[in-house]
């Protein structure tokens, strides 16, 4: 029997007697009185099922979060031990993109500077691809090129433009400012581009495999696709290389693609 979201076993002497357990008033369920052994017994048993409960989680839904991620930079210097200044700050953050922005305004309280145009990205381009990436990013994607073009320094943190900082993303996960063969982004994908394409799923009705549809999941102020249309920048999963969910036999692929 539940009373408060769990299950207790104790030492009772009546049926229907209140006693109280963990600061909480239980009812007594036994009409037999339980011997000290008995309700020792009861309890190891119980603590041993919950041990073997946590025990058996898997590692994503124990240990799952930015700490130990790649993004998680709180060993280096430069962040303080602060895993979330990388990105983000509680005060004076930068509400401003670089002069000349198409789109300025910077959320999520933002401590990262921005690529300073006349910075531009060689864009992903295919006779199969029939969306219209626009060549000044913005939302989420901007972001997330601030550290992952190369351009800016991963500790150029701060109000300002321009370089503030001396370490460099290196490696696999420099992207460059030549895009022409990452899959494309900052698009709008809704079901005019499904119907045109022919290859894709609507992403109004389709559903992500995460509860919702791809539109909602998915998709940056429900309808652009961007870095984290694919990417959780904070690992909540930790299924590896950032991703919202495993694709394993392309499962994250085949959510959009219809193949």
């Amino acid at each position: 029997m539940r009373t408060d979201g769990f299950c207790c076993i104790v030492a009772m002497r009546r049926k229907g007697e209140i006693i109280r357990f963990a600061g909480k008033m239980q009812v007594s369920l036994f009409i037999n009185p339980l011997t000290p052994r008995e309700a020792m017994k009861i309890k190891n048993l119980f603590l041993a099922l919950i041990v073997a409960f946590t025990v058996s989680m898997p590692p994503s839904a124990a240990n799952a979060g930015i700490t130990g991620s790649a993004h998680d930079f709180s060993s280096e210097g430069w962040t303080g031990g602060e895993i979330c200044i990388a990105c983000h700050t509680p005060h004076n953050s930068i509400v401003q993109g670089p002069p000349g922005s198409s789109a300025p305004g910077v959320p999520l309280l933002w401590n990262h500077r921005l690529t300073k145009p006349p910075q531009f990205y060689q864009m992903y381009t295919s006779y199969t691809f029939d969306g219209s990436p626009e060549g000044a990013y913005q939302g989420p994607t901007k972001l997330c090129l601030s550290c992952h073009d190369g351009v800016m320094a991963i500790d150029s943190l701060g109000d300002g433009f321009g370089n503030s900082g001396t370490n460099f993303i290196t490696g696999p996960a420099k992207l460059g400012t030549d895009l022409s063969n990452d899959h494309p982004v900052n698009f709008v994908y809704d079901t005019t581009l499904a119907n045109s394409d022919g290859n894709l799923y609507d992403p109004v009705t389709q559903a992500s495999g995460m509860g919702g549809t791809i539109k909602d999941d998915m998709l940056h102020n429900r309808g652009r696709l961007e870095c984290n249309t694919c990417h959780d920048p904070h690992d909540k999963n930790s299924i590896g290389k950032m991703l919202i969910k495993s694709n394993v036999n392309s499962e994250l692929c085949l959510t959009c693609h219809i193949k």
